[in-house]
């Protein structure tokens, strides 16, 4: 064997074995880099720029020096693959919290802020965000981006390592792909996949850009539509946005709502018919279509639509912003006020946050596929009283589903369900309207950011415990409710740290 390598080897083995401690240094080092560009801006702009510098020195020398003591073992248990799981969105929230705290902002606004942004909810407590430096409001749409990738990624890696992800439905998807292994056809999948997301960012930022959009506002724009996110850098959303600007924007958060599997197999076959193949991309178009139409005719018996065909187009625009915007919970809002809308028309978009988009999208809440997948479970549940005999099967892509696909779905579904009325409830007992509850409690745990009533402008007059609370539902509809309760338990904790010692004892 060449010496080289050997030594190579040798060094190698040096470092200690573990999968926490490197994906934390990678997380670290990934945020670090990421923080760049807004202490780049902030430098330009003469803003004190120690509010990104000491961030980036701290998370770049930290997670380069875990780096070099620490690798990744072969084999990842999924007691482990959990904790990973919640230790990303953990540090990521923190750290990226960081500037806004530098900035002057309180602690539990700051930790809001975060995890509205890297769980892509768009909730915000700054009330004036136009007197925020431009670095802070570059950082704050970037947590969105970020945020949106990682979702991605964590769908494809670590959910099916922790046993939550649809592993036995990516492996049937993924085969072809002219790679032999899972894991690897993963990570390659991974890639790729992050390719699509920045490929659609790069070519939204150019078609703003062309439109005549200024640096700032191009780049948070586009970080929040294709994220899904909902920050962005003027205190009125997109009111007083023009009509084309508008249409892109809902074309691209659309587009964050569909599984990035198929953007992936559309570049790479070059055949956009992958979509309409897909049953769920089909009822996605179709519940987004259906909503508009209602959502239009129920605000127009409030008189909120415009007269003349001029008047007329703009509302539809209006309409369908907010029906895409709330279904992909992004949290965009137009020149229409939710405030001007009927009683009906705003629970029909809570209903449409309430079910989301596709699964593996940047979108929120329990998804199109789980919706229909729950359906279909209850009609057979009742055709089966009437008919005892037969035999009633989930189907979906016209193949039938396994029980444990058909479970998880369900049991989902309902976890989401059970969580909106608990959260309701918690908030009603800070004295916080009923409705007003619902619709905040339904926000923040499927990530779409929208406020009603007493918080239709921003967060900032809620309670430090209506935030952390907030906070804490946003990251449990991030992590899809399942993990985030897995790791809220005395026993998963019991076991975790039972494995970590017999870990450390054989070293």
């Amino acid at each position: 064997m060449d010496r080289g390598v050997f030594r190579n080897k040798e060094k190698k083995h040096l470092r200690y074995e573990n999968a926490s401690l490197y994906t934390l240094s990678m997380v670290l080092l990934g945020l670090s880099l990421a923080m760049v560009p807004s202490l780049i801006w902030t430098l330009y702009d003469g803003d004190p720029y120690r509010v990104f510098l000491w961030p980036v020195i701290f998370a770049f020398v930290s997670g380069t020096v875990l780096l070099s003591l620490v690798r990744m073992p072969d084999h990842v248990n999924p007691l482990t693959g959990l904790f990973m799981l919640g230790m990303v969105w953990f540090v990521s929230v923190v750290f990226g919290s960081m500037p806004f705290m530098l900035a002057g902002m309180a602690p539990v606004d700051a930790i809001f802020e975060s995890c509205s942004g890297f769980t892509t909810t768009g909730a915000t407590i700054m009330s004036d965000i136009e007197s925020w430096s431009n670095g802070i409001l570059l950082w704050r749409s970037m947590t969105q981006w970020i945020g949106g990738i990682a979702i991605i990624v964590i769908f494809l890696l670590l959910m099916p390592m922790v046993g939550f992800g649809s592993r036995s439905l990516l492996e049937n998807e993924m085969t072809g792909s002219g790679t032999g292994n899972f894991s690897t056809r993963m990570k390659d999948a991974a890639k790729q996949f992050a390719a699509v997301y920045i490929g659609l960012s790069a070519v939204m930022a150019i078609l703003l850009t062309l439109m005549g959009m200024d640096v700032l506002s191009t780049l948070c724009m586009t970080f929040s539509s294709i994220s899904t996110g909902g920050f962005l850098n003027t205190t009125g959303s997109l009111a007083g946005g023009s009509w084309y600007v508008k249409w892109l924007v809902i074309i691209f958060m659309f587009m964050g709502g569909v599984n990035f599997y198929l953007h992936f197999r559309a570049v790479n076959s070059r055949d956009v018919k992958v979509y309409f193949r897909n049953k769920e991309f089909i009822l996605m178009l179709a519940w987004f279509f259906l909503a508009s139409i209602v959502a239009y005719a129920l605000i127009g018996q409030n008189n909120v639509t415009g007269n003349g065909i001029t008047g007329i187009f703009y509302s539809i625009t209006d309409t369908v912003l907010m029906v895409v915007s709330a279904g992909t919970s992004t949290g965009f809002v137009g020149d229409v006020p939710l405030s001007t809308w009927p009683l009906t028309a705003i629970m029909l978009l809570f209903l449409l946050s309430f079910i989301g988009a596709s699964s593996g999208s940047t979108a929120g809440g329990t998804k199109i596929s789980r919706a229909f997948i729950t359906f279909k479970y209850i009609w057979n549940g009742i055709k089966q009283m009437i008919y005892p005999r037969g035999v009633f099967d989930v189907k979906m892509e016209e193949r039938s589903l396994e029980d444990g696909v058909v479970s998880s779905a369900v049991v989902i579904f309902l976890l989401f369900l059970i969580s909106s009325i608990v959260g309701s409830a918690v908030l009603v007992a800070t004295g916080l309207p009923f409705l007003d509850s619902v619709y905040t409690s339904i926000s923040a745990l499927c990530n779409t950011g929208l406020g009603i009533g007493v918080f239709s402008g921003s967060y900032s007059g809620a309670s430090d415990f209506v935030k952390m609370f907030m906070t804490l539902l946003m990251w449990i509809g991030r992590l899809e409710i399942t993990a985030a309760l897995a790791l809220l338990t005395p026993s998963f904790w019991k076991e975790f740290l039972m494995g970590t010692r017999k870990r450390i004892s054989k070293l």
